[in-house]
């Protein structure tokens, strides 16, 4: 499955194109030449716009479809899951949790339950301001587990205490057991490094990260944490 290459610079060369006939006949004929401000924007610009409002438009039909699995089989745990993921994504964050919950009552298995509430204390805590929820969520969570040790670190950033948040991180990567596992903690690992002011191993951890993540709302964080960070940068 492809990647996104954050370090492949796109220079859109766009406007000198538009602008070089005019400067050629600048040159020749001795007179000025002048853009129109009334000059419409790139095509790329509005295609990718369209674009955009499509993608969008069509994760609210998978989201609204799943809603009515879920009101059909609402038995069926993953469904919850898939659509607080899509939720996630659209930054619809209180609807994502409360699709969470709702999922506890579908007689989820224990390692359901526990994907649950591991996600439920990692929105409380990252994306809805809420640590103190998130920090009684994990009483619910394995002792020392990957999910404890996780969401653990997110309370701590939330707290402002990266370098706590670290050491639990450190610990989690030995327990993770596949790519997507990798991705969530050096996830976690890019955001202390940010709050610590290290936007190099941000954006280094930000690199693997996106090179193991599968989880589609994962993907879509990494990729507005690497914005931020690529704002910042000279």
């Amino acid at each position: 499955m492809g990647r996104p290459n954050f370090f492949r610079m796109k220079i859109n060369l766009w406007p000198f194109y538009y602008l070089l006939p005019l400067l050629i006949f600048s040159l020749v004929f001795g007179c000025s030449a002048t853009v129109s401000e009334t000059t419409s924007p790139p095509n790329s610009y509005s295609s990718d716009k369209s674009r955009n409002s499509a993608f969008e438009q069509r994760l609210h039909e998978a989201e609204q479809s799943l809603s009515r699995e879920i009101q059909a089989t609402p038995s069926e745990t993953e469904n919850y899951i898939r659509r607080a993921e899509l939720l996630e994504i659209l930054q619809l964050e209180k609807e994502a949790l409360n699709v969470l919950r709702q999922a506890l009552n579908s007689s989820p298995t224990p390692s359901q339950k526990q994907k649950l509430i591991h996600r439920m204390a990692v929105l409380l805590a990252l994306k809805l301001g809420d640590e103190a929820a998130a920090a009684q969520d994990l009483e619910q969570l394995i002792p020392e587990s990957l999910f404890h040790l996780d969401a653990e670190a997110t309370v701590e950033i939330a707290r402002n205490n990266p370098e706590t948040a670290l050491r639990h991180l450190s610990q989690a990567a030995h327990l993770a057991q596949n790519y997507d596992e990798q991705a969530l903690v050096l996830y976690h690992q890019a955001l202390a490094f940010q709050k610590m002011g290290e936007e190099d191993k941000a954006v280094a951890a930000l690199y693997h990260a996106i090179n193991r993540a599968e989880n589609r709302a994962l993907i879509k964080d990494i990729e507005r944490l690497w914005e931020v960070l690529d704002t910042r940068t000279p």
